[in-house]
């Protein structure tokens, strides 16, 4: 009986002994994770809104008031506005993370934007306006892409503190520079020449082919329509046109149509004569 209980209580003893050096080993182990914890390094606010845009579907460039809040219990709030509404995102801290977003999806799902799908026009203007402060106080802006020696650029107008600014955006590179109203006003006279000899040349074809038939008039829906592609190749392409009217005249015996229209908010009227694919801006 002795043996026996002098030999339960050697192995209450050692079993004892085994359960202290078990909780100091996980004691140490919980002291040397703290300690790696402790050695974790915190990312920057600029690292840490980098990590923000690279999960984002707009530019950078798209976006103002940006901020980012103290770090709480791991993770800090990436915020900024844009013109599609408010973004905030909130990141890991240590890694770069993005843990939680909240993105205004209706308004980028409606301008179809995702993260490799940029928007020139509104990535141009945000940029442009951002870049001479109006916060907010801009009127009259109007934006325009276009191509300069294969180069593709948006052209951004608007004023601004009684000044008149006239901008072009390079796409690819974010560079902002002043439109060149001359050489480009140059341009566009060459290019409008060039398309108003070509319809010169439809008017001509057309005018022959009908003496052909044995008429010396087109019918008023064939003048229209020739009238209207005629004017709208030479002066509308990408500009905002608006309550147009057609009307046929003669004038001296000879037939032309009216062409009245807005571009960009502007009355405009034209004459189309044709028979000689001539157009007079009145």
């Amino acid at each position: 009986m002795n043996t026996k209980i002098i030999a339960v209580i050697a192995s209450i003893g050692l079993a004892l002994s085994l359960g202290l050096v078990a909780c100091g080993g996980g004691g140490a182990s919980s002291a040397s994770s703290s300690s790696a914890s402790s050695q974790k390094t915190e990312l920057t606010g600029d690292q840490m809104i980098d990590a923000a845009f690279a999960a984002c579907p707009i530019d950078e460039n798209s976006a103002f008031d940006v901020a980012v809040s103290a770090v709480h219990d791991g993770v800090a709030v990436v915020t900024f506005s844009s013109p599609y509404g408010d973004f905030s995102y909130t990141i890991d801290a240590y890694t770069g993370e993005v843990v939680d977003k909240t993105e205004p999806t209706e308004a980028l799902e409606k301008a179809g934007l995702n993260p490799l799908d940029k928007d020139p026009i509104t990535l141009a203007t945000t940029a442009c306006l951002n870049a001479y402060k109006t916060n907010g106080k801009e009127t009259n802006v109007k934006c325009a892409p276009r191509t300069d020696d294969g180069v593709q650029k948006v052209r951004v107008e608007f004023d601004f503190d009684g000044k008149h600014y006239d901008l072009d955006y390079d796409v690819a590179t974010g560079k902002i520079t002043e439109y060149n109203s001359d050489v480009e006003a140059a341009a566009n006279e060459k290019e409008a020449a060039d398309k108003q000899a070509a319809e010169i040349e439809k008017a001509k074809a057309a005018a022959a082919a009908a003496t052909e038939n044995g008429t010396k008039m087109l019918s008023d829906d064939e003048a229209t329509g020739m009238a209207l592609d005629a004017v709208w190749n030479v002066y509308v392409g990408n500009k905002d046109a608006q309550d147009i009217m057609l009307t046929p005249t003669t004038e001296g015996g000879a037939q032309k149509v009216e062409v009245e229209l807005t571009l960009d908010g502007e009355y405009c009227k034209f004459i189309y004569d044709v028979a000689t694919g001539e157009i007079t801006k009145q």
